[in-house]
């Protein structure tokens, strides 16, 4: 082989490893950008995801938040009813029993230590009694033996039993009826009836 065909062959073979080599050294560096690419595009996938989580976490606690709030606010409504509807049934039992209870002589001996309660705390002036119009001629007899100034109204105001006592001069209004007893006692219960609300979350 003349001289200058193995130097072109040489030079040839040069080139060829050369190119070769570039074509490795391209290769690998394309292989480490894909894998340095691939692995920015998984941390930007995680963090991505991780903000969604976050965030559809944030929303469900407020919507599960706001479930306890509404189930919260049901169950104290029907709580109230409850009360409301047991109170109301007693209270009526209680309003008849005591309309019974003013038809027998233990009412007549109650009505007695009213009227002397009221004379012994007003002993000035004329005292308006008022009655219900059942208890008027019982009351009447009662006071006269007090020896006050007092007269004596009949009133619908009173519906169970009992008396008021109205002194102007005194400036005194003395309420010993039953109505306003068991409305005071409806009153306490209302305010004192501890029921609580108990909150199932499905």
């Amino acid at each position: 082989m003349p001289t200058d065909a193995r130097k072109a062959d040489k030079f040839l073979k040069a080139i060829n490893k050369y190119a070769e080599k570039q074509r490795d050294k391209i290769r690998s560096e394309n292989k480490n950008y894909k894998k340095f690419e691939l692995e920015k595009a998984k941390r930007e996938i995680l963090k991505d995801s991780y903000f969604f989580i976050k965030k559809e976490m944030a929303t469900m606690r407020r919507a599960i938040a706001s479930e306890i709030f509404k189930k919260e606010i049901e169950g104290r409504k029907k709580l109230f009813a409850k009360r409301n509807s047991i109170a109301e049934n007693v209270f009526v039992k209680s309003e008849r029993a005591l309309k019974d209870f003013t038809k027998t002589e233990k009412y007549h001996s109650l009505l007695k230590n009213f009227v002397k309660n009221i004379f012994d705390l007003i002993n000035e002036g004329e005292t308006v009694l008022l009655v219900r119009e059942e208890d008027f001629k019982f009351v009447e007899e009662i006071s006269g033996t007090f020896k006050k100034s007092f007269v004596i109204e009949k009133t619908k105001e009173i519906k169970i039993g009992g008396i008021k006592a109205v002194n102007t001069k005194m400036g005194i209004i003395l309420d010993e009826t039953l109505d306003t007893k068991l409305e005071n006692q409806y009153e306490w219960f209302i305010a004192n009836c501890n029921m609580k609300v108990d909150v199932e979350c499905d």
